[in-house]
Formats: structure tokens, sequence, C-alpha cells
């Protein structure tokens, strides 16, 4: 068991942010100390959503309170996501700053949300660059999808090869692993997904088939699985084949069932028994 705290946003109903990455964390048998940048009653696709973001200062009160309490030195992991601002970025970034001076040993996997093709960016307009510019550079772990790996590194993704070059750019301003996800490439074929990794031992891509799944939510539920995974001792390769594997198993319930959210409790047998998908060691 390994004690991690999880800084992003969380919703009354339905599983994204917190809401999805806690239980996701917890079926792996981690403690998660649960901060939320935003609170809403439900993700904002499935309409105006009543809550607001959290004032940053709240926040970081809120990390002093737990860090007086002596705490954050048993800290295994850091996952934040979704921030809205930059405001709350920063104070993203105060916190593990804490949590890592606590316990120099504490891995930060920073999933810097912030846009996809299909939406466009849905965040405060500066806080793409603050990203690039701050906080990938003390993450040890990214997880970007592809509009944000492109967005953040100012390459245009359309083959195996660029893809692989922005993800080296990232590791270059800090993290010693970046996985890119919701990859679609022509390599990979119109029917197939990827998920690409990098760090110093290697490259993987995992592909699966692709969904025609509404859910949201699924970044957060991989990031976190992914992490739990490496947690757990496991090297990069097999938890991303794990996380990957989860994800799509759970989808898949999910879209059977027609269900307009995450099947996460429901099917949560998929978080610790994942599907098996397609592993490739690259380098």
């Amino acid at each position: 068991m390994a004690n991690v705290l999880s800084i992003q946003s969380q919703v009354v109903w339905g599983h994204v942010g917190n809401s999805a990455a806690a239980f996701a964390l917890q079926r792996l048998g981690h403690e998660v100390w649960q901060i939320p940048t935003v609170l809403l009653s439900h993700h904002p696709g499935h309409g105006n959503p009543a809550g607001q973001a959290f004032d940053a200062g709240l926040i970081d009160r809120m990390v002093d309170s737990i860090a007086a309490q002596g705490v954050l030195a048993a800290s295994a992991g850091i996952i934040s996501g979704y921030a809205a601002t930059v405001a709350n970025a920063e104070a993203i970034g105060r916190a593990a700053a804490l949590a890592r001076a606590a316990n120099p040993s504490t891995i930060w996997l920073c999933d810097p949300v912030f846009g996809d093709f299909d939406t466009g960016i849905y965040v405060e307009a500066g806080l793409p660059d603050f990203y690039w510019n701050h906080l990938m550079a003390g993450a040890d772990i990214a997880t970007p999808n592809q509009f944000e790996l492109g967005r953040m590194t100012g390459i245009h993704i359309d083959s195996l090869t660029t893809a692989l070059r922005a993800i080296e750019s990232i590791r270059a301003k800090g993290p010693a692993a970046v996985v890119a996800t919701s990859v679609l490439l022509p390599e990979l074929g119109e029917e197939r997904i990827g998920t690409l990794a990098i760090n110093r031992d290697g490259a993987w891509l995992v592909t699966t088939p692709r969904l025609d799944a509404p859910q949201k939510g699924t970044g957060d539920v991989f990031a976190a699985l992914l992490l739990g995974h490496l947690l757990n001792g496991r090297e990069m390769g097999d938890a991303l084949a794990a996380a990957v594997g989860s994800v799509y198993r759970l989808l898949g319930a999910s879209v059977a069932a027609n269900s307009p959210e995450m099947l996460l409790v429901e099917a949560q047998a998929a978080l610790a028994e994942p599907a098996s998908v397609t592993l490739r060691r690259l380098g």
C-alpha cells in the first residue's frame, strides 16, 4: 500500500477527476488523499453544471494543513489533473514541492488536462503554456493526450515518428517518463487506438480496438491505474499494458450497458483484471 495525494477536479455525480482516480487507486490497494481543484455537480459534457473552481489559496491551505500533521513524509505519490486555472496549477506545483521536501522519493504524475481534438482548449488561456514552461519540468511522469502533446510541443503529430519526437521533447523538459494517450496514427489503422510510453528503459506502444465511447474520465482512470501499478512495483511496460487493458475492459462494459458514465463501481473487476492488449516494445 502507498499513500497518494490527488489534486484534480471532483464531481458529485459521475466519474471524472478525483471521482474516478481515487477509486481506481484504492482498488489497487492505495490510500488516497483528495483535494479538489473544482467541485461540480457533474461533468459539463452532460450540460451546464452547478459548482465552482476552488481558490488556489484554499488548495494551499489544505496542503499546508495536512503537512502540519506530518503525513506528507509518508506520501509515495502525487497525481495532478484538471486544474482549470493557472493559479490552481501554481498551487499544484507548490503542493508537489512540499511533498517532495517531506519525502524526496515521492513520484509525481502530472496529467496536463487542458483540451482535446473535439473540444479544443477548455481551460484558462494561459494554462497550456504554464504546463509546458513550469509543471513539466518538475513532474516525474507526464500523461498528455495526443492533442495536448502536440499543443505543448508545437509538433504536428501525424506519424509514429513525430509522436515519439514530441514525447522526447517533453522528456527533455524534465519528466523521466512520458505517456501519450488517445493516439490516432496512420500506422495504427482506423480501427485501433494507441498509448505510447517512453522512459529511460525504453519505449512501448499499446493498442486496442477503438470503441464508440462517449463516457468521460477515461484519462483520469488510466493515469491513476498507471501510477498505482508503478507504486506496486511493476515496470513501465507491464504497468502500461495493465492500465490500458483495464480502461478498455471498463469502457467495453459501460458501452455495452449504454451508460452515460463509466460503470466504475459496477465493473470494478476490470481495474484488477485487465483485458489482454497488444503491447509492442519499440526500443
